[in-house]
């Protein structure tokens, strides 16, 4: 089944009809700012040229988790930076369509997903190229898939997609590096 986001732009609030599967081809998260993610992304690519908090180069890194030293188990995590993740995603037929975290938030953005043999620690959550499944009922808002936990489940790579995986997460921290500087440049 295939989902064109068109047809509901004229309808500020509709259901899917059936379930689908996505491919993700991009992740970005609109709840940090673009300057920050940049950091990441550097960060990512070259850990001693990253800038982090106006020190010098070196082993300083930014905490983004602390852990509660007061919990009974000492298990508990308390992250210090919000995420919201938008999630640019293509169907069977090629059609493209935007899916936002809606009303909570999905549990396999929030753990690093990696594929067999891969291990690098990207700032993204899942792999770009990986699949998704929508169920049927999901909300659809000005043609905007709105992604909740009930409503979405990761499915992984597909060994159909190895070469889409490569050519998507090749560079990647360049690939972002570039986007999110020229999407700056295009706000002045």
């Amino acid at each position: 089944m295939s989902f064109s986001p068109e047809n509901y732009l004229q309808t500020s609030q509709s259901y899917t009809q059936s379930a689908m599967t996505f491919t993700v081809m991009g992740i970005i998260d609109i709840a940090n700012s673009k300057l920050s993610q940049i950091d990441k992304w550097k960060d990512y690519e070259d850990p001693h040229k990253a800038s982090v908090d106006r020190l010098n180069k070196g082993r300083n890194h930014i905490i983004r988790e602390l852990k509660d030293d007061n919990d009974d188990n000492g298990t508990a995590i308390i992250p210090t930076g919000n995420t919201l993740y938008k999630l640019t995603l293509k169907d069977s037929e090629d059609n493209y369509c935007y899916g936002y975290e809606y009303m909570d938030k999905l549990p396999f953005l929030r753990k690093t997903q990696k594929p067999a043999g891969d291990s690098g620690s990207s700032p993204l959550p899942i792999p770009l190229g990986s699949r998704i499944r929508i169920e049927k009922g999901t909300l659809i808002m000005n043609g905007v898939l709105m992604l909740t936990r009930v409503q979405c489940s990761y499915l992984g790579l597909s060994d159909h997609d190895k070469e889409l995986y490569q050519k998507l997460n090749s560079d990647i921290a360049k690939k972002n590096i570039q986007y999110l500087t020229g999407e700056l440049k295009s706000q002045k």
